[in-house]
């Protein structure tokens, strides 16, 4: 036995090198996959460790996992399975050791050895990632070799495209590229625009077709295609409102609207609905304030574009041909209470020489005598105030045949009167001015050039702004006075009663006049009034061969509340249309340039079909003739509408097109304005029953021109162009409330007092109210009469209370706000349709009026609910309907003024066609609109 002790140690050495290797043999993987599931392994426990500790600590474990996803290759060969190995590698060597350019050659090992998109593919891509990663760590200090880096990143994507083609991520890799020339290189910047084209061409379906749409708008802003950037802009953000970035390209396409393309109205609706789309964007903020800016300068343009569209220029105000005295003297001038009887003038206008008997135009003069005659309806006083052009120097003055003592102060003149002038006491001031003019000269204040057109010397003379030399006794140089200019004989030259180049009253008196011209031209002259004398000079044409003194009377038959004249080289034309107020017919009389002349027959037939619609609504034309001019105005007008007269710019004249609303808001002051006058003197007047009431002429005339439809699209305009114009204020004022000198006087007095009357219309009807615009008109025509008059009439008229109506509309700074809060239908047995329960909120004033409600279908069928009188903050309406309704709109026609948008539509957004209920019945239509 101890001879062969030997054999067992042998054996158990041969057992425990079995066991040994047994053990070897069970945990060594004996494949491929289970070579990579033991790799896998140690990687769980390198990435557990590396959260926590540093790389010195984990480098063990990391070389052992590495070497474990080596061994896939070294020991089962290449395959897949070893391919993800190599992927593993080096992700590893980047992310746990930051081995980049070790990462780097094992990518690349993968590039050669594995050919196909699962891994020489995506190796190429992780490539791509990493040297543009490298690249954007030195754009900072080394910016040439950072460009090399994203270029080699380039060529990275770029091999991948080439080899690879139609993988699924051959978008992404061009999505990338585009990327990299975008915000790495960023030149050229063709590059990039060609990659997002070529993206949005080829890829509409993938993920990240928005963020080209988005990367490609802002690179047309930047090379200034703004039309092509604001394309994109919509697209995406009409198919993608999701987007990551939709609140930076709503805010883009707001700046691009407001700032490059000149359409702020559109700007601001973006700017405003970004705090509403995305509630959580810091953008809101800034949105805001853009959207404030946005619609105060879309405010302006739309009104000034409205205005053009419509009148061909910007129409100011009536008040800017009116004399109004300066600020300071405005509350003397109205307190004085004087009421001016007659004019008797002598106008002698030298124009056609200078001073020195030559031809260059200087030395230009006005000369005028007269007697005025006035009643002093106020207390007794010392002195008198009338307004009178400056630089028409007074040279004598008696008043009541005594010797008076006179002050002039810019436009205001002072008379000291010898003896004081009782109430109810008489008048008769007799006076002698003169002034002298001069060429066109640079002005300040922007008035450099008025009247130029491009290329051309200037249509009309420009008063002078310094004294003139050589200067007679009792003669002054006029200041710059837009309102009164005076140029040679081919050029003409005007006077608005605003001047004033005569003396004037405060706006509103109402007078009778004759006025007596001598002009040293042959040139046609006319004025307001009928005119008496008609000799106009004779000779050849141009300045300085005149051949004689012009000679031409004017006599008002109607009271009137300013003095105009006109002269001009013009054509006299005169035929007779129509109805007056005597029952024949009234004359037309056109003074139209040379060139212009041909049309007179057009304008006629424009004027005339306005005037005989106002008179059917308004009553008879008031005066005998009218007379249209071809003036040189001043260029902020386009025309103007005295008394018996319509003054046109002559550039307006020129156009193909007749001005028909310019004619038609003009011509209204016939009835607005001059038979019933513009009167500040009463403490109780408005603008409104002036502007208000043209300004809704016009709106009518639109009417009986273009149909129902046309008027609520106007009506309509009035509403957007009141809405945009209040973001110019801090605060809202009424219609009373509000001043010439207020910002907000066009659209309150001009465009929201048109809707008003519009209203009142609606809540009286067109029987009742167009019988109270010809009463009032009668009633009060050539007398001071106030807003408090008008109320009262309009309540005689009516029949009904009207208390409710006026303060809203005109003392309040009330807007109607509908809201369909709800929607409910129900059928009735044994009918067609359904009964339809609308619940219906204001969501700011209470506003009580009669509103139509349109019910429609898609099927085009459409039912009207007339004069359903809204009242309460919260209201139901229950009526029956002949079908479904798909669509509800209040005040479809806009017949009240209201703050726009979609809250009076139901739904806000169209329904789907799925959801659209068949008609099953004819269109019914409930009329009474107006009625």
């Amino acid at each position: 036995m101890k001879k062969h002790w030997w054999l067992g140690v042998v054996l158990m050495i041969l057992l425990a090198s079995a066991g040994v290797a047994l053990g070897w043999w069970i945990k060594t993987p004996h494949s491929a996959e289970a070579q990579l599931a033991a790799a896998l392994k140690l990687e769980g426990q390198l990435l557990t460790r590396s959260a926590t500790q540093g790389l010195a600590e984990v480098r063990p474990l990391f070389e052992e996992t590495i070497g474990s996803f080596l061994a896939i290759e070294k020991r089962f060969g290449k395959s897949p399975v070893a391919a993800q190995g190599w992927q593993h590698v080096a992700t590893l060597q980047e992310k746990i050791a930051k081995q980049d350019q070790e990462a780097l050659a094992t990518l690349e090992h993968l590039v050669k050895e594995y050919p196909t998109p699962e891994f020489a593919g995506e190796a190429l891509l992780e490539q791509g990632r990493i040297i543009r990663r490298l690249a954007e760590t030195m754009k900072v200090k080394d910016s040439a070799g950072a460009a090399a880096r994203y270029q080699g990143a380039l060529a990275k994507l770029a091999a991948y495209r080439t080899r690879y083609p139609k993988a699924v991520k051959a978008a992404g890799a061009l999505m990338e590229i585009g990327r990299i020339w975008q915000d790495g290189l960023q030149d050229p910047l063709i590059k990039a625009i060609e990659s997002f084209e070529q993206f949005i061409r080829e890829y509409p379906a993938d993920p990240d077709y928005p963020e080209a749409l988005f990367r490609l708008a802002t690179m047309m802003e930047q090379i200034k295609e703004d039309t092509r950037a604001l394309q994109l802009y919509s697209e995406l953000l009409d198919q993608f409102p999701k987007f990551k970035d939709a609140d930076k390209a709503q805010l883009a396409r707001g700046k691009l609207l407001a700032d490059k393309l000149g359409r702020p109205e559109e700007a601001a609706k973006d700017f405003e609905q970004l705090p509403e789309k995305y509630p959580d964007s810091p953008l809101g903020e800034e949105a805001k304030s853009r959207g404030q800016e946005a619609n105060a300068e879309g405010a302006k343009k739309a009104s000034e574009g409205y205005a053009k569209g419509r009148y061909g220029r910007v129409l100011v105000d009536t008040l800017i041909d009116k004399p109004v005295p300066p600020d300071v003297h405005l509350k003397m001038f109205a307190g004085q209470k004087l009421d001016v009887q007659t004019y008797d003038l002598d106008v002698t206008l030298e124009v056609g020489k200078d001073a020195a008997g030559g031809t260059s135009g200087r030395g230009r003069r006005l000369v005028e005598t007269g007697t005025i005659v006035l009643v002093n309806r106020g207390a007794k006083k010392d002195e008198l105030l009338l307004m009178l052009a400056e630089g028409l120097e007074v040279s004598h003055v008696m008043v009541n045949k005594v010797a008076a003592k006179s002050q002039q102060e810019a436009q205001t003149w002072k008379i000291a009167l010898a003896q004081p002038l009782a109430e109810g006491a008489t008048a008769t001031i007799q006076f002698a001015c003169a002034g002298t003019y001069a060429p066109p000269r640079p002005l300040p204040g922007g008035f450099a050039g008025l009247g130029r057109e491009e290329g051309k010397e200037p249509a009309t003379t420009a008063p002078a702004t310094q004294k003139a030399g050589g200067k007679q006794k009792g003669e002054g140089s006029v200041h710059f006075n837009p309102q009164l200019t005076l140029g040679n004989a081919q050029q003409g030259g005007y006077a608005l009663c605003g001047g004033p180049w005569y003396p004037s009253n405060l706006i509103g008196d109402v007078f009778q006049a004759t006025v007596r011209f001598q002009i040293d031209a042959p040139v046609e002259v006319v004025a307001t009034g009928q005119m008496q004398v008609h000799q106009p000079a004779t000779g050849g044409s141009g300045a300085g061969n005149v051949g004689g003194t012009g000679r031409f009377t004017f006599q008002t038959k109607s009271p009137v509340t300013g003095l105009y004249f006109v002269y001009g080289p013009f054509t006299r034309r005169q035929e007779v249309r129509g109805t007056g107020v005597a029952g024949g017919g009234i004359r037309y009389t056109t003074l139209l340039r040379a060139e212009h002349a041909a049309r007179s027959e057009a304008y006629v037939k424009a004027v005339a079909d306005i005037l005989d619609f106002y008179s059917s609504r308004f009553g008879p034309y008031a005066f005998e003739e009218l007379t249209i001019i071809d003036a040189s105005l001043p260029p902020f007008l386009g025309g103007v509408g005295p008394a018996g007269l319509m003054l046109l710019h002559q550039s307006m004249v020129g156009q193909n097109d007749i001005p028909t609303n310019l004619l038609a808001h003009e011509l209204a002051h016939q009835w607005f304005g001059n038979q019933v006058p513009i009167n500040m003197l009463s403490t109780g007047y408005s603008q409104w029953l002036s502007e208000g009431f043209a300004t809704y002429a016009d709106a009518l005339y639109t009417e009986v021109r273009e149909g129902p439809a046309a008027l609520a699209h106007h009506m309509e305009r009035y509403d957007q162009l009141y809405f945009t114009s209040l973001l110019l204020m801090p605060r809202m004022t009424s219609i009373l409330g509000t001043q010439p000198g207020s910002p907000l006087y066009r659209p309150v007095v001009y465009e929201k007092g048109a809707i008003v009357l519009h209203s009142l219309r609606k809540v009286m009807g067109d029987e009742r109210f167009f019988m109270l615009l010809k009463e009032y008109v009668k009633r009060f025509q050539n007398t001071s009469s106030t807003v408090d008059d008008f109320r009262k009439l309009a309540q005689e008229i009516h029949g009904q209370d009207l208390g409710w109506f006026f303060p809203t509309w005109l003392e309040k700074t009330s807007f109607a706000h509908y809201k369909i809060a709800g929607v409910e239908t129900g059928a009735v047995a044994g009918s067609t349709g359904p009964n339809v329960r609308i619940k219906i909120q204001q969501a700011e004033d209470v506003i009580k009026m009669p509103v139509d409600i349109l019910l429609t279908d898609a099927a085009g069928h459409r039912q009207v609910w007339p004069n359903v009188w809204i009242e309460k903050a919260d209201q139901e309406i229950k009526e029956h309907c002949a079908f479904v309704p798909t669509k509800i709109v209040l005040d479809a026609d806009n017949w009240i003024l209201k703050r726009p948008g979609p809250d009076a539509t139901w739904p806000t957004a169209p329904p789907p066609a799925s959801a659209t209920a068949p008609a099953t019945t004819e269109a019914v239509e409930k009329t009474g609109v107006g009625q």
